[in-house]
């Protein structure tokens, strides 16, 4: 097996552990030290979970050469001239550009949150739903698209 799909695989195997470390609580009361179904990473400050749009936006602007603008007439990122993620016109989800490898993994481990509509099936890209995601989450995934959009061609 190549490490680029040993590399995947383990990310699916981390992502699937983390989904069933949530689901072992199923009681009404909480016990000390048994896992909430709401994932704590994503609750932030407010108590609320899932992020926003200036969340995503705080996160994309901290990395080097992106530039914000518009992409179809809704917010956007591009690094360099290269398109990057944009808010889609609901205003709740976000696409963003990654590998198709890297896309069915999170589509598979979380399809409540990443998936695609046929518009985006043969293009590098997925949906994301901001209520759905944590900030860690989205930092981490917004880390490797923008490793991907910046080497490609």
């Amino acid at each position: 097996m190549d490490p680029r799909a040993r590399r995947c695989r383990e990310r699916l195997r981390r992502l699937e552990q983390q989904g069933n470390r949530a689901d072992q609580c199923r009681s009404s009361e909480e016990k000390p030290g048994c896992h909430s179904t709401l994932d704590a990473r994503a609750v932030g400050k407010t108590g609320r979970s899932g992020i926003t749009w200036e969340d995503v936006r705080r996160l994309a602007a901290a990395l080097p050469r992106t530039v914000e603008g518009t992409s179809y007439g809704t917010p956007a990122f591009h690094i360099g001239k290269k398109f990057w993620l944009r808010m889609k016109e609901d205003g709740v989800t976000l696409v963003l550009r990654i590998s198709f490898d890297e896309r069915e993994i999170l589509m598979q481990a979380k399809p409540q949150t990443f998936f695609i509509t046929d518009h985006y099936r043969d293009y590098p890209a997925m949906l994301i739903r901001l209520a759905k995601i944590s900030e860690g989450e989205m930092k981490d995934l917004l880390a490797r698209s923008y490793e991907f959009t910046s080497r490609r061609k």
